[in-house]
């Protein structure tokens, strides 16, 4: 069996002198000065030093550093952090979590998604359904290609199947039609065909 020798760090909380020690796997540290530690294997490595902590056993691995901490399992577990803005992204299978201070979202890949953020929030069923609501009034439903309708404080818009009417209120205008049959618009400050 291999063995390899190491140094500990000069001394430790007692007081104690570092001593050099012999173990079979390949633990070294790299420097007498500030701790760092490297530990490999087939089935596993790690590393430690100051602002830095990464490594894996088997499939699952962790990263951590001053500004980022990432751990998981490939395909199947993810927790991934953004020390600074307090962004986390966790995903277990096909379901995916974002929290921050400012947006949440949760996913059910392929078929479902909601976010909300200040103000705003929004559903998706996939793959027909968009909804949004806002709190300066704006509202969107959609299942398409067969409905739209959004409107908020100044604007109206309805589509259904070929169908369509549209409004604004603020500049007094509509339009409506029924594609390709027809299509009729009013405005006061508009030239329309």
């Amino acid at each position: 069996m291999p063995c390899s020798r190491f140094s500990l760090p000069p001394g430790d909380a007692a007081g104690r002198p570092g001593r050099n020690e012999l173990h079979p796997a390949a633990l070294v540290s790299l420097s007498s000065r500030q701790p760092k530690y490297l530990f490999a294997s087939p089935l596993a490595a790690w590393t430690r030093r100051p602002g830095l902590r990464a490594g894996f056993v088997l499939p699952f691995f962790w990263y951590r550093s001053d500004t980022l901490q990432v751990r998981g399992v490939p395909l199947l577990y993810l927790d991934h952090t953004f020390q600074g803005t307090g962004q986390r992204t966790r995903m277990f299978g096909p379901y995916v979590m974002v929290d921050s201070p400012s947006v949440t979202a949760r996913v059910f890949f392929p078929f479902y998604a909601r976010y909300w953020e200040p103000g705003d929030t929004g559903t998706y069923v996939f793959p027909l359904y968009f909804g949004r609501r806002g709190d300066n009034g704006y509202r969107l439903d959609s299942f398409l290609p067969f409905f739209w309708s959004s409107h908020d404080q100044d604007h109206r818009t309805l589509v259904v199947g070929p169908w369509f009417r549209a409004e604004n209120s603020r500049k007094h205008s509509h339009a409506s039609g029924l594609i390709p049959l027809f299509v009729s618009a009013d405005s006061p400050s508009a030239v329309c065909w």
